[in-house]
Order: structure tokens, then C-alpha cells, then sequence
């Protein structure tokens, strides 16, 4: 078998999507070592910080974890940092993750670029009236 590169696939995190996480990395992770092209290392992770990533296997980073933190910026700030070893990793930046995480955000970023996509409205409910009509029930 020959291998080119140590993948760190990480999964787990703190958010409520947990458990997704894992199964998806544990495939993602089974995937990679069935391909044969790489040596793969599969970490659950809680929350770790810079000096624990540093310490995991790895020459590129693929993690794998859902919700706020996992995917809002929290831990790409983290991967991104030199503390971290700032190795390679899958995915986008902290910046594009934290504007993704953002849905009015990414809705007014997608149409001052002028990419079609349906109106929306923002619902808060200390507003008198509702700026849309709502389905019967």
C-alpha cells in the first residue's frame, strides 16, 4: 500500500449534532482507508484547544462536525491558528464559516451578487405584525 498523505479525519464536537458527527467521520474515515492512498487517523473530539490539535497525527486536517461551533468558525479558528501547527485542513476558512453560520447574512451576500434566491423576511416576535402571510392551518 502506498501512502501519500496522514489524514486527521476529526469528528464529534460540543454541539447538539454530535452523534451525526460521528457516524459521518467514522464513514468519511472508513472511506479514505478503503481508498488505500492514505494513512488515516479518526479523532472524536469534545472541544479541544490549539496544543491538542497540534499534538494529533496528521498533514492535512479533515474535520467533520456539525453545528456552531464545529462548523460557525469556532474550530477553524483553531485549525487556522499557528499554535495549532496551522496545517492544512478540508472546508472553508473561519471567516466564510462564521458568514455561512449567518443565514440573513448569506442571503443579503447572495443577492447584492445577484444569485436569484426566494425573498425572505426576518420574524421577530416583538413585532406587531408578521411581514409575510402565513400558511393556513
Amino acid at each position: 500500500m502506498s501512502t501519500n498523505s496522514h489524514v486527521l479525519v476529526l469528528g464529534g464536537g460540543p454541539d447538539a449534532e454530535r452523534e451525526v458527527s460521528i457516524n459521518s467521520s467514522t464513514a468519511i474515515a472508513s472511506a479514505l482507508k478503503a481508498s488505500g492512498r492514505f494513512e488515516v487517523t479518526l479523532n472524536i473530539i469534545e472541544k479541544p484547544s490549539a496544543a491538542d490539535i497540534k499534538a494529533m497525527p496528521g498533514d492535512v486536517l479533515f474535520p467533520y462536525l456539525h453545528g456552531p461551533w464545529g462548523e460557525g468558525g469556532g474550530l477553524q479558528d483553531i485549525l487556522e491558528s499557528p499554535e495549532s501547527g496551522a496545517r492544512p485542513f478540508v472546508g472553508s476558512g473561519s471567516r466564510a464559516s462564521r458568514a455561512a453560520m449567518d443565514k440573513i447574512h448569506t442571503k443579503q451576500v447572495t443577492l447584492e451578487l445577484g444569485i436569484p434566491t426566494p425573498p425572505f423576511w426576518i420574524l421577530n416576535t416583538k413585532d406587531d405584525i408578521c411581514p409575510t402571510k402565513l400558511p393556513s392551518s
